[in-house]
């Protein structure tokens, strides 16, 4: 094999790695855009749970107790106190301030269970509860 050959076959074989290099480059890309995108809709799949969740137990409670009930007893952050089996009232009787803390309690520990970074802000406008849950630098309101 003469010189000018081993030239081109070195030369063929760096061009072949730079192609492989760029190739391997742009699959990695691919492959962690991809990944990130499931992440962001997973959690936009939790938080749009989470979010009916919480509309479901608050329209439970405007059914047994009414909607004014609901916001002027509707505590966030919940209380800290035991509430264990005030939630369903099927035990004992309770009324719309207990139902309303032990159902806000029950939810915030499902929050903290499946997205333990986000956070949630809860303001009464105009005889509405604006719910605001930010979780992954996504924002979800709930007007209820």
């Amino acid at each position: 094999m003469s010189t000018k050959q081993q030239g081109f076959a070195v030369l063929d074989a760096f061009v072949a790695m730079v192609v492989f290099a760029i190739a391997t480059a742009g699959f990695s890309t691919a492959l962690y855009q991809l990944q990130a995108s499931a992440q962001t809709q997973s959690s936009r799949r939790i938080a749009l749970s989470l979010l009916d969740d919480l509309a479901q137990r608050l329209l439970i409670h405007d059914a047994r107790f009414g909607s004014a009930s609901r916001i002027a007893q509707s505590p966030w952050p919940p209380a800290t106190r035991d509430l264990k089996g005030l939630a369903n009232c099927s035990a004992t009787p309770c009324h719309a301030a207990d139902f309303a803390a032990a159902n806000m309690a029950e939810w915030a520990t499902k929050l903290k269970e499946r997205m333990p970074t986000a956070t949630v802000s809860m303001v009464v406008v105009g005889g509405w509860q604006h719910w605001v849950l930010t979780a992954r630098n996504m924002t979800f309101e709930l007007w209820l």
